[in-house]
C-alpha cells in the first residue's frame, strides 16, 4: 500500500497561511526594491531562501502527517487427515 499523507488543519493554521502569504509578498517586493544592495543573482537566492523557510513553516502549521500501513499475507493451512482404522478395509 502506499504511503498517505494527510494534513491537519484548524482555525490557527488557516491564520497562519494568510500571514504566511502576506509574509511571502512582502519578501518580494522588498527584494525586488533592493536592487542597490546586492547584485541581483545572491537577491534571486535570498529571496529563495526566505521563502523555503517560510512555506516550510506554513505548512508545519497544518501538521502533516505520513502514514503507511503493511500488510501481511496471511498463510493458508491445508489439514490432512488419514483414515487408518479398521472400518477402512470393510468391503462394502
Amino acid at each position: 500500500m502506499w504511503p498517505a499523507l494527510t494534513w491537519q488543519s484548524s482555525a490557527m493554521a488557516w491564520v497562519v497561511l494568510a500571514c504566511g502569504v502576506l509574509a511571502i509578498l512582502h519578501a518580494a517586493i522588498s527584494y525586488a526594491r533592493a536592487t542597490h544592495v546586492a547584485p541581483h543573482r545572491w537577491l534571486r537566492f535570498l529571496l529563495l531562501m526566505r521563502l523555503l523557510a517560510l512555506l516550510s513553516l506554513m505548512a508545519a502549521a497544518f501538521q502533516p502527517t505520513l502514514s503507511i500501513q503493511r500488510q501481511t499475507p496471511k498463510l493458508a493451512r491445508v489439514v490432512i487427515m488419514l483414515d487408518t482404522s479398521k472400518s477402512m478395509g470393510v468391503v462394502d
